[in-house]
C-alpha cells in the first residue's frame, strides 16, 4: 500500500458503465487501462485552484502527448478514445478537446463536458502501485524541472534571506492617515451605500496584513516560470508602504531602468536576437515557443542558406549614435520586402535576408535617449510637450501590451508612434494577436527584461559587492540610501556592457506618504467609487481583509464580540446604520 498513491477524479461518473465499455480481453490491461482513465480524469478535474489557474483557456488544460504516454504506457490515445465517445453517457462525452494546437508550440488541450466542469464533486481512488511509480517519477522530474529554473536566480533569494528585511512603525500613521481621509471622503455615503463601507475596510485590511506579512518575515519568494520575474511579498505591495520598508534597519531607496520596456524592444530589433540559436540572450532560448511558431529557420530556408545568412548578417550589436531623425518619407512602403507591413507567416524570406534588422526605422528607435529616459522626449516630439511624461508612459505600456486593436486605434500616442515607426508597431500587434500564444510580445519583454536586469544587472552587483544588501522589484531593487550611487553604477555599466545600448537608471522619489495623503486619499476614493463590487462574489480572503480593516476601524471597542458582531452586520443584506466608533 505504501507504493500507491491517492488521486482526485471527478465524483458524478458513473465509473461501472464507463469500464463496461472497454474492450480489452486480457485483465491485467483492463486494470492498467482504468488507472490511465482515473490518472487523465485526476489531471483535468477541476480542484483548488484549476478554473481560475486555467480561466483564460475556458478550464481547457494542455496536455502533452509524449508524457501522458509516459504515464500511461502508451494508452493516452486509448483513454482518449474512450472518454471522447460522444456514446459513452447520455450527456454525451466525458472529455472535451479544444484541437488549437502546434507541435512545439502548445499541446492540446482538454476539458471535462461542461456539466461535469461545473458540478464535478469529488471522490478519491487509489492507483495501482506500477501506475503509482509512474505517476511518482513524473512529479519528480517536474520538480527537479522547476528547481533547475529557480536555481538561476538563487543568488536573488540569498539576499532575500540574509537582508534584515522589515517596516516601519511609522507605517501605521499612514495607514490610519489614509482611512481617516477615505472616511472624510465618503460621508455622504454613510446611510446610503454599505458597499463603500466595506470596501473602505478591506482596502485598509489590505495594507495591515502586508504590513504584518513584512513583520512575520513572510515573503514568499518565487520566479515566475512564465514571465520570468522574480516575485516576493514586497513586489506586491503599494508604492506608499515601499518608503516604509527598512533593510538592516536602515532607510531604502528604490533603483530602477529608466524607460524600461522600451529599452529592452530596442535589444530585441537585431537579427542576432532572432536568429543566433546558441546565445543566452535570443528567441530560441528566452522564448522557444515562440520561436518555434514563427522562426523556424528550417521550414522556410535549408540549412546552407541559414550558416550563410547568419555569416552575412550577424549582428554587431553596435548602434548608430547622434541626431535623431524621424522622417518616413523615403521608406518604400510597396517594395517586394514589404518592410511596412508583416506577412501572415510574420516573417517571411524577405525579412529572413537581412534587409529588415538595417532597416532605418529601427536604427531610429534604437538612438532614443534611453540614457535620459524617453518619455519626456516624446511627450516633445509627438505633442509639443502638451502631455504630460507620466500619460506618455501609461499610454506606451498599452502600446506594447495590447492586443486590442479598437482600442490600440483610439488611443493617440499609439497613433503618433505607429506614423513614426510602422513596422515596429505592426511587430507588436502581430506578436500580441498569435493564435495559441496570447500576448507573446508581453510576455517575451517580461522575459527580456527579467534577462538584462537580474541575470545580468544583479548577478554582477552580487557578485562585485558581496556586503550590499538588496531587494528585487521586476526592474527595480529597494537598498539601503547610502549605497544607492555604487549599485546604479553598477547596474548601468554591466548592462551596457551587455547590450552595448546606452540605459537610464534613475532614483525613484522619496516623498513620505503623510505628505500627499489628500491626493492619496482622493486616488483611493476615485477607485472604490469606480470599483464594480458585488457583495455575494467576496472570496474567504477578502472576508480575512474585511476583518482586519473593520478591527483597525473600531480598534477602541471594549470587546472582540463587538467587533465580530460589526463585521457580520456588514455582510448581510438588511439596512445597516451609519458608522459608528466608541470614543
Amino acid at each position: 500500500m505504501n507504493n500507491t498513491i491517492k488521486v482526485k477524479v471527478p465524483k458524478n461518473i458513473d465509473y461501472e458503465s464507463l469500464f463496461s465499455k472497454i474492450e480489452v480481453e486480457d485483465s491485467s490491461s483492463i486494470i492498467e487501462l482504468i488507472d490511465s482513465i482515473y490518472l487523465i480524469l485526476s489531471l483535468v478535474c477541476p480542484k483548488g485552484k484549476y478554473k481560475h489557474r486555467f480561466r483564460k483557456t475556458n478550464g481547457f488544460k494542455p496536455l502533452n502527448s509524449a508524457e501522458m504516454n509516459e504515464l500511461t504506457r502508451n494508452r493516452f490515445s486509448q483513454v482518449k478514445r474512450l472518454l471522447m465517445n460522444p456514446e459513452i453517457t447520455p450527456d454525451g462525452s466525458i472529455l472535451i478537446e479544444d484541437k488549437s494546437y502546434q507541435v512545439g508550440v502548445i499541446s492540446k488541450k482538454y476539458k471535462l463536458n461542461e456539466n461535469l466542469y461545473n458540478n464535478p464533486g469529488e471522490k478519491y481512488v487509489i492507483l495501482d502501485s506500477y501506475t503509482s511509480k509512474r505517476f511518482i517519477e513524473h512529479l519528480k522530474k517536474k520538480k527537479e524541472e522547476r528547481k533547475q529554473f529557480e536555481d538561476q536566480y538563487q543568488y536573488i533569494t540569498q539576499k532575500f534571506e540574509k537582508s534584515c528585511i522589515t517596516i516601519d512603525d511609522d507605517v501605521y500613521n499612514y495607514i490610519w492617515s489614509l482611512q481617516k481621509e477615505l472616511i472624510n471622503n465618503s460621508n455622504q455615503y454613510y446611510s446610503k451605500d454599505k458597499n463603500i463601507k466595506i470596501q473602505i475596510h478591506m482596502n485598509i485590511g489590505k495594507l495591515l496584513s502586508k504590513c504584518e506579512k513584512i513583520k512575520s518575515k513572510k515573503f514568499r519568494t518565487s520566479i515566475s516560470e512564465r514571465n520570468h520575474r522574480y516575485n516576493s511579498t514586497i513586489t506586491n505591495i503599494n508604492k506608499e508602504l515601499r518608503y516604509y520598508i527598512l533593510i538592516d534597519g536602515k532607510e531604502t531607496l528604490e533603483v530602477d531602468t529608466k524607460s524600461s520596456q522600451p529599452y529592452v524592444l530596442t535589444t530585441l530589433l537585431t537579427i542576432d536576437f532572432f536568429f543566433n540559436t546558441t546565445s543566452e540572450y535570443s528567441l530560441s532560448k528566452i522564448y522557444p515557443e515562440l520561436y518555434n511558431k514563427v522562426l523556424n529557420f528550417d521550414k522556410v530556408l535549408d540549412k546552407n542558406n541559414n550558416k550563410n545568412l547568419d555569416k552575412k548578417y550577424k549582428c554587431t550589436s553596435t548602434y548608430d549614435t547622434g541626431s535623431l531623425n524621424y522622417n518616413n518619407n523615403n521608406i518604400n512602403h510597396t517594395s517586394n520586402s514589404s518592410l511596412s507591413n508583416l506577412s501572415n507567416r510574420f516573417l517571411d524570406e524577405s525579412y529572413m535576408c537581412g534587409t529588415l534588422w538595417n532597416f532605418s526605422e529601427f536604427k531610429t528607435y534604437r538612438n532614443l535617449p534611453y540614457e535620459i529616459g524617453i518619455y519626456d522626449h516624446l511627450s516633445e516630439v509627438f505633442f509639443n510637450k502638451e502631455v504630460s511624461a507620466a500619460e506618455i508612459k501609461r499610454s506606451v505600456m498599452y502600446l506594447l501590451n495590447a492586443s486590442n486593436k479598437k482600442m490600440r486605434n483610439n488611443i493617440e500616442v499609439i497613433k503618433k508612434f505607429k506614423s513614426k515607426f510602422p513596422t515596429i508597431n505592426s511587430f507588436i500587434e502581430k506578436l500580441n494577436s498569435l493564435k495559441n500564444l496570447p500576448s507573446a510580445f508581453s510576455l517575451l519583454l517580461h522575459r527580456c527584461e527579467s534577462h538584462l536586469f537580474l541575470k545580468v544587472g544583479c548577478k554582477e552587483l552580487y557578485d562585485t559587492f558581496e556586503d550590499i544588501p538588496f531587494i528585487t522589484i521586476h526592474d527595480g531593487i529597494i537598498l539601503p540610501k547610502e549605497n544607492a550611487g555604487v549599485v546604479s553604477k553598477s547596474l548601468k555599466t554591466s548592462i551596457e556592457n551587455y547590450t552595448k545600448i546606452p540605459v537610464g537608471i534613475s532614483f525613484k522619489e522619496t516623498i513620505n506618504p503623510i505628505d500627499r495623503i489628500k491626493d492619496i486619499g482622493k486616488e483611493e476614493w476615485n477607485e472604490i467609487v469606480n470599483n464594480k463590487f458585488d457583495l455575494t462574489e467576496l472570496t474567504e480572503k477578502d472576508k480575512y481583509h474585511l476583518k482586519i480593516g473593520a478591527n483597525y476601524f473600531n480598534r477602541y471597542m471594549d470587546s472582540e464580540e463587538k467587533k465580530s458582531e460589526y463585521v457580520e452586520n456588514l455582510l448581510k443584506d438588511d439596512k445597516i446604520d451609519k458608522f459608528s466608533r466608541k470614543k
